[in-house]
């Protein structure tokens, strides 16, 4: 048991690496200067070209990929463009609400999942059955940022129970029908 865990660990080191690989190749390749964002778009270009010599975007793409792993394995993630916050910092600061949410998730989930899931194996073939069992095909293949805003347009915009954001924000705000 002890080698079939430290072999999936180790499994996990080319998978984290692959996926880094591939979100820093679509963030490299988005349109857009970083360099420009940081100091705006009226900055002097002698500006935002010493402001891209300091950061390193000038380097080749491989060299910048490897310094992105080399600070992420000692835990620099850098500096957030828009708070000028440490990343570690922001992500941590986020981290019991996300916790929050992810534990009412699952217990919303064990609520409804298992009731449902006992009813339609005791009444098996019944249209309690069939409606629970489109209800979680229909919700298991649709992607979440989809089912997230139809969430969102069914209970707020609709319903009126939550706010669609902010709520600052959402209380200066109103949906006009």
């Amino acid at each position: 048991m002890r080698k079939y865990i430290t072999r999936r660990l180790l499994m996990l080191i080319p998978v984290i690496l692959g996926v880094t690989f591939i979100v820093f190749s679509i963030m490299y390749m988005t349109p857009g200067d970083p360099a420009q964002m940081i100091l705006g778009e009226s900055a002097p270009e002698s500006a935002v070209k010493a402001l891209r010599e300091q950061m390193g975007l000038n380097d080749p793409f491989l060299v910048q990929y490897g310094r992105f792993i080399k600070n992420a394995a000692m835990g620099n993630f850098g500096r957030s463009y828009t708070t000028k916050r440490e990343v570690f910092t922001e992500i941590f600061a986020r981290f019991p609400a996300t916790l929050q949410l992810a534990s009412v998730g699952v217990l919303l989930a064990v609520l409804i999942g298992i009731p449902v899931g006992i009813i339609s194996a005791t009444k098996q073939y019944s249209l309690f059955d069939s409606v629970s069992m489109i209800l979680a095909l229909l919700g298991v293949s649709m992607p979440n940022f989809w089912q997230g805003l139809m969430f969102i347009l069914l209970f707020s915009v609709t319903l009126g129970w939550l706010p669609s954001g902010d709520t600052a924000a959402s209380s200066t705000l109103s949906y006009q029908h």
